[in-house]
């Protein structure tokens, strides 16, 4: 997968597994599961990407925990709505409960690799994927191509 359609995780993202936190460059897609917070299971991963980046990731602090995205990366909100990383707000709430405390814009300056993880679940329940990243829940590869993303520009205050 590459461009910005990947809307993926940083290299060093921590993934729930069933052995534990793993960073998500780490994972062999072929053999693990990752943790689905809202289903309360472990589900078998389908697909791992990666892609080259360069541009804006968002660094997401939540009550329980924080994950750095592409800007475009999704999130499920406690109503159900799918909104981008660039977004959330302080006070928002992620499916689940969890609350936002604050996020903060980082353009990099240099190509970085971003990974993502498709889960095995044939499933069109928005809530079947989603995954445990740093302590926070976030949409998977599947909920990402389902929703139609406007990459937004970074304003000139990132530049």
């Amino acid at each position: 997968m590459t461009g910005w359609a990947c809307n993926c995780f940083d290299q060093n993202t921590l993934i729930k597994r069933e052995v534990g936190l793993v960073k998500i460059k780490d994972i062999d897609a072929s053999s693990h599961k990752v943790w689905n917070p809202i289903q309360n299971n472990w589900m078998q991963i389908e697909e791992k990407t990666s892609t080259i980046d360069k541009g804006v990731m968002v660094t997401l602090q939540t009550e329980n925990g924080q994950v750095k995205v592409t800007n475009n990366h999704p999130f499920v909100l406690n109503n159900g709505q799918v909104v981008q990383a660039i977004e959330l707000k302080a006070n928002d709430i992620i499916y689940g409960g969890d609350k936002v405390i604050g996020t903060e814009l980082s353009v990099e300056d240099k190509n970085i690799v971003v990974y993502n993880l498709r889960v095995m679940d044939s499933s069109e329940n928005t809530l079947d994927h989603v995954i445990e990243a740093g302590g926070v829940i976030c949409g998977d590869l599947t909920l990402q191509t389902k929703v139609e993303y406007i990459v937004p520009t970074p304003s000139a205050e990132l530049a």
